[in-house]
Parts: structure tokens; C-alpha cells; sequence
């Protein structure tokens, strides 16, 4: 009797060695995840922050996990931080395109532009992404600050192909144009960008401008005023005054 009690001891201990098996490890992670985007969504990132690394903790292949704390370290401005978590995820997956897309953004905001470039094409050689105009709309990004006009114009164009009403991308076409000297094109996609989005400040800026280099005051005039009434204390608004009184 007291030979079988000791091997139950042993089996116990055993047992106890060994830890969660590894769908309780996957259960536990999947909870702390959901807590974590609860008070992800809530705006308390502190505490998500804490849930997705206790997600990883219990079981460390818990790839979107890896992916928000990206996303949180990299909107804390901690850049290098948000590459290692993005990177980790794409480890364990390598078609995860969100985290490509994202990778390619923490590299745009570095200057890494061949690095950046090189994340949204990986992004896009995926048929599946379901968000492609994101991709589309950071390379052409990429492309416009290198001086690529012509890249960066066939970006924007396919993102708003993909989403017509993607109006950030309207409004770089409108930025695109003014640079290579078509302003009547720039006037029509800032109008477009505004059509989507009313409040959109600084197409309402640069399409006064446009107007007021094609001569039209009337119309320059009345986008400098909009600009003052949705945003009188920014730069924009204080831009704006000064090209109202040279219209006077």
C-alpha cells in the first residue's frame, strides 16, 4: 500500500512539473488577449499594454499579441521596440500583412525608406490582405518624400481605386499634382478630398492656395476663411490671415 502511494507521489509531481498543457496555456493567453483589446478599445492602454504581454507570456507563438504591442510601442513613439514586436509576430507569421503594413510605417517614420518600401510590397504579395490600399497609400508616401512623383501618383490612384472614399489619398494626389506643376488636376482631387471629408483643414488650405496662384481670389478667399473657421488656432488659420489680406 505504501508502495503504491509513493508512485502516486511520483505521478503527482510529475504532473506538476510539467505545467499547463498547451491548450490551457492557449486558453489562458486567448483571455488575457481579449481583456487586453477591451481596454485597447476603452483607451486604457496601460492596462492592454499588461494583458498582451501576459498573452505572450503563456504562450509565446500568440502573434496578434506581439502585433498591438507594436502598435501601442509605436504610437508611444518607442520605434524600436514596435519593430522588434512586429517582427516577432511576422516570425510566426510571415504573411501577417497588418504587420508588414505597420513595420513598413515605423520605417517611413525613420527614414529607412528601402526598408519601408520593401514592407508594403510584402504586404501586397499577399492576395488575401484585406486592407491593400493601406499599403498602397504608405508606399506612395514613401515615394513622395524621395521626389518618385510618378510612383508615388500610381499608389494614391490605385488606393482610391481600391476605397473611392479614401480621401488621404485625394488629398496627396492634390499635393503630387501642385508639385509637378498641374494645379488644375491638384484643385480637383483636394475638391474630391474635401467632397469626402469637409473638415479635412489642410486640403481647404491648399486648395486655396491653388486657386490663389490660377488668380481666382473669389474662391482662394473664401477656402482661407473656411480653413480660420474650423481651425483658428492653428498655423494654417494664421497662414491663411496673412494671404487674406494680401487679397484685400
Amino acid at each position: 500500500m505504501k508502495r503504491i502511494f509513493l508512485s502516486c507521489a511520483v505521478v503527482l509531481l510529475f504532473i506538476y512539473a510539467c505545467g499547463p498543457s498547451l491548450a490551457e496555456r492557449k486558453r489562458m493567453a486567448d483571455a488575457n488577449h481579449k481583456l487586453g483589446l477591451k481596454y485597447y478599445s476603452e483607451g486604457n492602454i496601460q492596462l492592454a499594454y499588461v494583458e498582451f504581454q501576459k498573452a505572450i507570456a503563456a504562450y509565446k507563438d500568440d502573434r496578434d499579441s506581439y502585433y498591438l504591442l507594436g502598435l501601442i510601442n509605436s504610437n508611444m513613439g518607442k520605434l524600436d521596440e514596435a519593430i522588434d514586436m512586429y517582427l516577432k509576430a511576422l516570425k510566426i507569421d510571415p504573411n501577417f500583412s497588418d504587420a508588414h503594413t505597420n513595420l513598413g510605417v515605423v520605417y517611413t517614420t525613420q527614414k529607412k525608406w528601402d526598408k519601408a518600401i520593401e514592407e508594403f510590397k510584402k504586404a501586397l504579395s499577399n492576395p488575401q490582405y484585406p486592407y491593400p490600399q493601406s499599403a498602397h497609400y504608405n508606399l506612395g508616401l514613401v515615394y513622395l518624400n524621395i521626389n518618385e512623383y510618378e510612383k508615388a501618383l500610381k499608389e494614391f490612384e490605385t488606393s482610391v481605386k481600391i476605397q473611392p472614399n479614401f480621401e488621404p489619398a485625394y488629398f496627396q494626389l492634390g499635393q503630387i499634382y501642385e508639385r509637378m506643376g498641374k494645379r488644375k488636376e491638384a484643385i480637383v482631387n483636394y475638391l474630391e478630398a474635401i467632397k469626402i471629408n469637409p473638415g479635412l483643414v489642410d486640403a481647404h488650405y491648399y486648395l486655396g492656395i491653388a486657386y490663389y496662384k490660377e488668380g481666382n481670389k473669389k474662391l482662394a478667399a473664401e477656402e482661407f476663411k473656411k480653413v480660420i473657421d474650423r481651425a483658428p488656432e492653428s498655423d494654417f488659420a494664421n497662414s491663411a490671415k496673412n494671404y487674406l489680406k494680401i487679397l484685400k
